[in-house]
């Protein structure tokens, strides 16, 4: 009896078991979320800890602390060929440190003659951290020092640096950062710890009001990533989770956004991907992850809506390799559209594949200026045709609009459509049909208010075909 549920709730929770294997979380029904704290007015690599290297997060708050009650400590993590150095800054690290400009307002009245604090480390050997300052002065930059910190260090001692060449002018904004490892070469350890505190710069009668160099003022945050999916930026900018679904709970949504290339202003496009990048060199970077697939003739569809700002277009990438190398692909352009439309690739092999990436841009590469920042890109239900159930279709077609609501409900829920004489089946977690409904009029109902609180599937069928199906929860 327990193997023959299972398989019903696999069954129907995936509509097929085969279709369990077609492209992992394309409904993007499942999220992960991480919970963390960040030093206020700091930028960290949290961010892109759990969003595109999927670890915790790496920069983190401590009560082990010199002085108060809390110190911020950094730790390398990811794997050997896929990095993640932790960092926080009061800046935006995007760029050369050279050229680094902006951070927090300079509020002292002297010029700054250096930096100090204290530190405790587990960095490893031939491995690097750093402690890093920039001035800038009308946007443009006017100094930055480094200071490289070595070693195992159990207890706090204290770390200082006396800027060399000194400050030639009062600056107006200042830019303080520190990280577990080398940014500036190609060793980088997991494992590399630096634990700060009691931060301050010397030559000055006050600190800048929002240096918080004491690590005391912390903002709780909270990430959510659709699971089986990588953001490659690496951030979350532009990519989050959205109730505007084309069917389920919910879709995603990419955002073009406004970020920084060495000073200048640049449109950053939204970037979602089953696989990601791995630069073990900085610069010979190549692409990584995918899964499984081994069709040579088939199609991936899915539904998307397109905002554009201007003449932008978004973008499909598909990557088809075998035994990790590169055999086929396409770039598609994704056109404006203000409601859900569904797009269909075929796929024509001439070689057998073993794993297949899946990419999505809210813009197109070549849209890098500031004014492409807005383009706004959702999509929902990707899935290949060959892994699609073999009795009617999963997806609803393109000329029926079918929305049910309220979901989660208490029972009684509302079907929108413009279809007649239908019908909807609803089965609960045992396989077991508890309603059937008729749709003839533009709004029917589910009456299921007699049944117990939880999970339950629908189904819509026009004559024998299956034209849309979900999952309905009694709250």
């Amino acid at each position: 009896m327990k193997k023959t549920v299972l398989l019903a709730i696999l069954a129907l929770a995936g509509w097929s078991i085969n279709a369990q294997i077609s492209v992992p979380n394309g409904d993007f029904e499942t999220w992960s979320s991480l919970s963390y704290e960040e030093p206020q007015n700091y930028r960290t690599s949290n961010n892109k800890a759990f969003l595109y290297y999927k670890t915790p997060a790496n920069c983190l708050k401590v009560t082990d602390a010199y002085q108060g009650l809390s110190a911020l400590k950094l730790i390398t993590n990811g794997s050997d060929t896929n990095i993640n150095v932790a960092y926080a800054v009061n800046g935006n690290p995007d760029n050369d440190p050279q050229s680094w400009h902006g951070g927090i307002k300079w509020t002292p009245s002297e010029k700054p003659t250096g930096f100090q604090g204290y530190y405790k480390s587990d960095i490893k050997t031939l491995d690097t951290a750093y402690i890093l300052a920039s001035f800038s002065k009308g946007g443009i930059n006017i100094g930055t020092y480094y200071l490289a910190l070595y070693g195992a260090h159990t207890s706090y001692i204290p770390f200082s640096l006396t800027f060399d060449p000194p400050l030639t002018e009062m600056p107006d904004s200042a830019i303080f950062g520190a990280t577990s490892s080398n940014v500036f070469g190609n060793l980088k350890i997991p494992g590399s710890m630096l634990q700060i505190d009691n931060v301050s710069y010397t030559g000055v009668t006050s600190q800048p009001a929002l240096l918080n160099g004491d690590f005391e003022l912390w903002v709780s945050q909270t990430l959510y990533r659709a699971s089986e999916w990588y953001i490659n930026n690496g951030e979350k900018s532009g990519v989050d989770m959205t109730t505007d679904m084309h069917s389920g709970n919910y879709a995603i949504k990419l955002t073009t956004t406004t970020g920084d290339e060495n000073g200048i202003p640049v449109a950053r496009n939204a970037t979602i991907s089953t696989g990601y990048y791995v630069c073990p060199n900085n610069t010979n970077c190549y692409q990584k992850g995918g899964f499984p697939y081994d069709k040579q003739i088939d199609a991936l569809g899915f539904w998307y809506k397109y905002a554009p700002v201007a003449d932008d277009k978004a973008q499909f990438n598909i990557t088809f390799k075998n035994n990790g190398n590169f055999i086929n692909g396409s770039n598609i352009p994704l056109l404006a559209s203000a409601e859900y439309k569904y797009m269909e690739i075929p796929i024509n092999l001439g070689q057998m594949p073993d794993s297949v990436i899946v990419e999505f841009q809210s813009s197109i590469w070549e849209h890098r200026t500031v004014n492409y920042a807005g383009s706004v890109l959702i999509i929902d239900d990707v899935i290949f045709k060959s892994q699609r159930p073999t009795v009617g279709l999963s997806y609803q077609r393109p000329d029926e609009k079918i929305s049910v609501f309220p979901n989660p409900g208490n029972g009684i829920f509302y079907i929108k459509s413009d279809l007649k004489n239908a019908k909807v089946e609803v089965i609960n977690l045992f396989g077991e049909k508890v309603n059937t409904s008729a749709i003839n009029t533009d709004n029917a109902d589910i009456d299921i208010s007699d049944q117990p609180k939880g999970i339950y599937f629908y189904q819509i069928k026009l004559n024998s075909e299956i034209i849309k199906k979900g999952k309905i929860i009694i709250k």
